[in-house]
């Protein structure tokens, strides 16, 4: 398995206008993106496929006739240009991380899951590191990310994440469940494991994992202890998803 990381800069312009919030990542961006009048975010949200295939080289599309102009001039801007910058230099610091932790990473994740990464390139675009992303296209091998790194080993350990949602897409007959055992094997095991240290559901005193996937996490918690140790039957996450959800529902 290749990962391969980029900068859209087309993506990387609406996620930053669709996470302006909070003076994000500045005041000086968030003021630019008040003058956009007609961003058409609604498709950003819900054509995803779409929009991560255009190149840095083409134009927005047919979609985008209507508010390409306001689009080009908010990306001409200093301020974007910043982001832009500051994103590149954030994408050459994961890659590097990538290069240097990755396969420790991925060798941990498959004791973990009990599966094999697949032989393909997943394609990871990169957006700015103040305006948190995190999201994946199964059937296009595509991982979205950016995030600030709140602990030790925080991009490694979420890229993980998101790459076990690839793995598992699917092939799995419970999706809540399925999400609340990827968190268990990445966001909490693979983070101990790299950091050689930690605790469950807290990384000193900040929270990890989705609230809403907290309490099902802590049902399956005993189930996945045996499954860490060694459950008859019980040969990967994708066995384990089906004993759970026999349990649980």
């Amino acid at each position: 398995m290749r990962m391969r990381f980029t900068v859209n800069p087309y993506y990387l312009l609406a996620h930053s206008i669709e996470k302006a919030w909070g003076n994000k990542p500045s005041l000086r961006w968030v003021k630019i993106v008040q003058k956009v009048q007609s961003s058409p975010l609604f498709i950003f949200k819900s054509r995803w496929e779409t929009f991560a295939k255009i190149n840095s080289g083409e134009l927005l599309g047919r979609a985008f006739q209507k508010t390409e102009s306001a689009f080009r001039v908010a990306m001409r801007t200093q301020e974007f240009k910043r982001i832009l910058q500051e994103t590149e230099t954030y994408c050459a610091w994961v890659e590097k991380e990538w290069k240097q932790k990755g396969k420790y990473a991925i060798q941990l994740l498959k004791d973990i899951a009990g599966i094999k990464p697949p032989s393909t390139t997943i394609t990871v675009v990169i957006t700015h590191p103040k305006l948190s992303n995190g999201a994946f296209i199964p059937k296009e091998n595509l991982i979205f990310w950016g995030h600030p790194e709140e602990w030790k080993n925080y991009t490694i350990v979420y890229l993980c994440h998101e790459l076990l949602h690839i793995f598992t897409h699917k092939k799995h007959s419970n999706e809540r469940i399925m999400h609340a055992i990827i968190e268990l094997a990445t966001d909490n095991e693979l983070r101990i494991r790299l950091n050689g240290k930690g605790t469950y559901f807290h990384e000193g005193k900040i929270e990890v994992g989705h609230p809403m996937l907290r309490k099902l996490e802590r049902e399956l918690l005993p189930l996945w202890q045996k499954y860490l140790r060694g459950t008859p039957g019980v040969k990967d996450i994708f066995d384990l998803e089906k004993k759970a959800t026999r349990k649980l529902g």
